[in-house]
């Protein structure tokens, strides 16, 4: 199961994103984690599939979410 987390950003979004950014390729930006970003984590770090090659638990709730970040 492919999961998505991109979306879809207004202007002021962006130019605030832009502001955290600690590092950025042509492909990828890394930005410090934000609470808005909680529902997209639990869902990746629920997928069984995403476990697959690390050793950690899956999470099953936000509230865990919330206490490893």
């Amino acid at each position: 199961m492919a999961v998505s987390l991109k979306k879809r950003h207004t202007n002021k979004q962006r130019n605030n994103q832009l502001k955290r950014i600690l590092i950025e390729t042509e492909r990828l930006f890394l930005r410090e984690l934000e609470d808005t970003d909680e529902n997209d984590l639990f869902e990746m770090d629920s997928d069984p599939e995403v476990h697959l090659y690390i050793e950690n638990n899956l999470v099953k709730s936000i509230a865990e979410i919330k206490k490893n970040n």
